[in-house]
């Protein structure tokens, strides 16, 4: 997974309660793929009223991605969104390399979708998103 982030701006209203982040669709592409040889990219937007976004230890997982032909979702790591040790809202864009995705059964096209949502160093989870359908074509060549 390659992330790529954004924007942290400054709240001058400091927050007492720890809110969860928000998060918002922007895209996902290709939405067409062949199996095992493209990847694709899940952009999304989010804030987060306390700062704490992302974890230093890369063994957090703070993304929570679920491909709806599975029954478990996959977590990933976040590192950190914040400019340092302050609590501030921060906003900004995430951008998510998927590794291509195959066909899991004998078809030769599947659909699915991905829903997802993120979690802050609070433990608090963002709303979940769903992603438009995706379709996975057959490598014909094996």
């Amino acid at each position: 997974m390659i992330f790529f982030f954004s924007a942290c701006k400054k709240d001058d209203a400091n927050t007492i309660n720890s809110t969860p982040p928000e998060i918002t669709f922007v895209s996902i592409s290709p939405t067409e793929i062949m199996e095992l040889s493209e990847e694709m990219e899940l952009v999304f937007t989010y804030t987060d009223k306390e700062g704490d976004l992302g974890d230093p230890d890369p063994d957090e997982h703070s993304l929570e991605l679920k491909d709806a032909r599975l029954s478990s979702p996959d977590f990933y790591h976040i590192p950190p969104q914040d400019p340092g040790n302050t609590t501030l809202t921060i906003n900004g864009q995430l951008k998510v390399i998927l590794r291509a995705p195959f066909v899991l059964g004998n078809s030769f096209l599947e659909e699915t979708f991905f829903t997802f949502r993120i979690k802050d160093r609070a433990g608090n989870w963002s709303n979940e998103l769903e992603t438009p359908i995706i379709t996975i074509q057959k490598d014909t060549v094996e």
